[in-house]
């Protein structure tokens, strides 16, 4: 076998897209458990944990990576962008909400979400261009981490206040007034950085 690298720019390889034969269905399991418990006469307590588990979930990588010195696997061609089902995920989270209702005119929840999503493959078919692609496609273990939509933690407040009734005004206008608060805050994502050269 000769050295491709240095005709890789002058000669015409081409690009393919791959499949393999034996293409797996993608499936994910869901899991879930809560536990409620009244705390007072218009109070109650969730606690619950969420957890789903995804296999076979679809991929890019270049089958044909060159080394670095830009020698290709396989010289017929340049890249080999295969799809394939070989990644996976986990999610597990720890959920809570309180829930109040009518207590002297206030109404509303507030929830808190304690949560980790670990993936290969976050981008698996690509939406976003190049960034399905893995760092390094003879070494996909290595893109093991957390998901680019991985949100640690979130927490919301919705409350819902009925204001009194002004029996000194017409009841059209002096009744059926509430004020409504909804809050939400949660931790940042993972920020994925990007050059012409390298993914990470």
């Amino acid at each position: 076998q000769g050295d491709w690298s240095s005709d890789v720019c002058s000669s015409d390889l081409f690009n393919v897209f791959v499949t393999p034969r034996d293409f797996r269905t993608p499936y994910v399991q869901n899991f879930n458990v809560n536990v409620q418990r009244k705390l007072a006469e218009n109070t109650s307590l969730e606690i619950g944990y969420v957890g789903s588990k995804g296999t076979h979930l679809v991929r890019l990588y270049d089958a044909n990576q060159p080394d670095a010195g830009f020698n290709f696997p396989n010289p017929n061609f340049q890249y080999e962008d295969t799809l394939a089902p070989i990644a996976s995920s986990t999610y597990n989270a720890l959920q809570t909400t309180l829930r109040i209702q009518g207590t002297h005119g206030l109404s509303g929840f507030a929830t808190y979400n304690y949560s980790k999503s670990l993936d290969d493959a976050s981008d698996g078919i690509d939406f976003v261009a190049g960034a399905a692609f893995p760092q390094d496609s003879t070494n996909l273990k290595a893109e093991r981490g957390p998901s680019t939509f991985d949100t640690k933690q979130r927490f919301t407040l919705a409350l819902n206040y009925e204001l009194p009734t002004w029996h000194s005004l017409p009841k059209a206008v002096g009744g059926g007034w509430s004020l409504n608060w909804v809050v939400s805050a949660q931790s940042g994502r993972p920020i994925p950085i990007a050059n012409g050269n390298d993914n990470s």
